[in-house]
């Protein structure tokens, strides 16, 4: 029983890392300045425990991460900003399919594979959710998108 929790909650983990990495990629790409903050629930006022070039770990157990643009970012095309959005979600799917590929050629029990395809689920299904994350007063990506979209301009 705790073998599979702590598997999970790894797992969980290791989604939120590939969430963030997908955002932090397009965003370098597309040529945006971008840093990935992972386990800050203090908005970047406490000190990071540890930094890897543009990747600072606040602490490396805590399940929430965010990418910070740089002022560059507010001034983007609209299709760059939702690009930039979806592309944590569209990592975390590429994930599900590299899973696939382990299970069945066997290169991870399916109990593994199982319960990371679960937390893939999870993660994406949260990120599609629009809705303001309540400790950071964040934006989840669904409701980032979705504003986006429905906003009239193209900038």
């Amino acid at each position: 029983m705790y073998r599979i929790n702590i598997l999970a909650y790894f797992s969980l983990l290791i989604n939120l890392y590939i969430h963030e990495l997908g955002h932090f990629i397009i965003a370098s790409i597309l040529g945006y300045d971008v840093s990935i903050h992972i386990g800050d629930i203090h908005g970047g006022k406490k000190k990071y425990l540890f930094k890897i070039k543009n990747t600072y770990i606040y602490n490396p157990l805590v399940a929430m991460g965010y990418c910070r643009y740089n002022k560059k970012y507010l001034k983007m095309p609209k299709i760059h900003n939702i690009l930039i959005s979806f592309a944590g979600i569209l990592f975390n799917i590429l994930g599900l399919i590299v899973i696939y590929y382990l299970k069945t050629n066997k290169l991870f029990s399916i109990e593994t594979c199982e319960i990371f395809k679960q937390t893939s689920y999870c993660c994406i299904l949260i990120n599609l959710i629009p809705f303001k994350w309540p400790v950071l007063n964040f934006e989840s990506d669904g409701l980032r998108i979705i504003k986006l979209i429905s906003s009239g301009n193209n900038e």
